[in-house]
């Protein structure tokens, strides 16, 4: 695959509180343009076309959240579109033990450590560049976490790829990762969603999820308590509002838990992504199809958006605007060794895929 593929520009975003500067990417391949942050390895802006039409840049409409300026990102506790970890999702107490030794990692949610702690990968300045290997062509994004990074230990490279497959509307997302002592690594994407546009054509009220499909392909998930921290337990979702195997609209749903996806034990490298869910646009048509060698995903509807976060467009996002579809290992994985490890110890190498297949 040659460079010409894809079309690229960079120009500055802005600068950050403490004098950092913000680049933004994009990466087009004249179908599906998606802009890319160096802070928080952030995907600002993920654009398709208008059902029915195919043509180079022409009626594109951005389906995900997220800000106008550096400012909405560092003031938000949203994650919009971030790469959230050193360990993405909750750990409770914001304590874990590794072989006989007890970390403590920075709290960001009352007692708990969220997606990483205060100063997560979202907060962090990554270094771009042009990439292409044989899944695609697109962008790579490189972070260093140094030992007692928030806590967590250990010296940890990190590599993230977003790929375009130009042709056939699919993006993907390739995570590694090493280190140099034993520690925890569990990444994610965080972008919300909103396959009707996350700007409203002609009015300034938030985006909603009605009318808008959802199908995940899991029989079980993990059952949490009043801080959404797992039991460590495994549930039918048979029976509950978590079993979205058959399309389900998101007009009802209030969401933020983990589904395990087929057995809850995660792809080994090389072999075939499993299947893991849908959204679908009943009024436009557009579809995402997720794929992910994770063993879980978190699904989070957006409800504890409140008004407060002013988007994109100068839109206060509202409860539902939209949906985060999280591939990921489970919660709070370090304290639980009946869930899938998130452990990397020297010498191994944390690789996750992820693929975004979109239909308009």
């Amino acid at each position: 695959m040659t460079s010409s593929a894809i079309a690229y520009t960079e120009q500055p975003f802005g600068v950050t509180a403490t004098g950092e500067s913000v680049q933004r990417w994009t990466m087009d391949d004249g179908e599906i343009a998606v802009g890319v942050l160096s802070l928080g390895a952030i995907i600002h802006s993920l654009e398709l076309p208008q059902s029915g039409v195919s043509q180079s840049g022409a009626g594109r409409v951005d389906v995900v959240l997220g800000f106008d300026d550096v400012a909405g990102y560092e003031t938000s506790k949203t994650f919009a579109g971030a790469v959230v970890g050193r360990l993405a999702n909750r750990l409770a107490e914001s304590k874990f033990t590794l072989d006989g030794v007890e970390y403590s990692v920075v709290p960001n949610e009352g007692s708990t450590a969220l997606h990483g702690g205060l100063d997560g990968f979202h907060r962090r300045i990554w270094e771009i560049e042009p990439h292409a290997d044989a899944d695609g062509e697109g962008l790579r994004l490189r972070l260093v976490s140094p030992d007692g990074d928030q806590g967590f230990p250990g010296r940890l490279e990190v590599t993230v790829d977003y790929l375009l497959v130009p042709g056939q509307r699919r993006m993907k997302i390739n995570y590694r990762a090493q280190t140099d002592r034993p520690t925890v690594v569990n990444l994610t994407q965080h972008a919300y969603f909103n396959l009707a546009g996350s700007l409203p054509i002609g009015t300034a009220t938030s985006p909603t999820l009605d009318g808008q499909l959802l199908q995940v392909a899991a029989a079980h998930y993990t059952p949490v308590d009043g801080r959404l921290l797992p039991s460590g337990e495994e549930a039918h979702t048979v029976g509950t509002s978590f079993d979205l195997r058959e399309p389900q609209p998101l007009d009802f749903l209030n969401l933020d838990h983990n589904l395990i996806l087929g057995n809850g034990l995660p792809i080994p490298p090389g072999e075939p992504l499993r299947w893991a869910a849908a959204l679908e646009d009943s009024v436009s048509g557009r579809r995402l199809e997720v794929l992910s060698t994770e063993p879980g995903i978190q699904v989070y509807t957006g409800g504890g958006l409140d008004g407060t976060e002013v988007g994109k467009g100068g839109i206060a996002y509202q409860k539902g605007a939209g949906i985060c579809l999280e591939t990921q290992h489970f919660p709070d994985a370090p304290n639980h060794p009946e869930f899938p490890s998130t452990m990397l110890r020297p010498g191994e190498e944390y690789l996750s895929r992820t693929e975004w297949h979109f239909k308009v």
